[in-house]
């Protein structure tokens, strides 16, 4: 099924009503909006954005989060765009190793704070130096800041 992303969708007369189309649940739909001769394009137009909208608020409301697909979804897209260039590959390489690595296919929820330490001390007795495990310890706290604000 095709992932959900930005739309705006669109609007067009036929036979004297207004049709609005968007994407929902994997496929095409369409919905009429109203008579031309009752609602301008605009109107139309905004009567789209709603029902977008109210879709989008739905499904957001309701979704489970792994963890790899709230990093690679949610924190990466927002934090990039703060970032400078080399940071931005320091700090998506860092937690993709290492933390996403780990907690992937996990449920963002499920994830306990004693197998987040645990974690960090496995990653130092390993052989990681202190900076590395502390620059983890930081970005997962960022990212579960992040989630508990979603």
């Amino acid at each position: 099924m095709r992932k959900s992303r930005y739309q705006r969708g669109s609007v067009k007369k036929q036979r004297g009503r207004w049709i609005g189309m968007y994407y929902a649940d994997g496929g095409r739909k369409s919905k009429v909006l109203g008579l031309v001769k009752d609602l301008s394009k605009s109107d139309a137009r905004t009567a789209v954005n709603r029902i977008i909208a109210e879709m989008n608020a739905r499904r957001d409301q309701n979704r489970v989060w792994k963890f790899g697909e709230f990093v690679s979804e949610v924190y990466i897209p927002y934090y990039t765009r703060k970032w400078k260039h080399s940071t931005r590959e320091n700090n998506v390489n860092r937690v993709s190793v290492h933390l996403v690595a780990s907690f992937g296919d996990r449920e963002l929820s499920g994830i306990k704070r004693d197998e987040l330490q645990d974690l960090l001390d496995a990653k130092a007795n390993g052989g990681l130096s202190f900076s590395v495990c502390d620059h983890l310890r930081w970005d997962a706290k960022q990212i579960f800041d992040m989630a508990g604000a979603e």
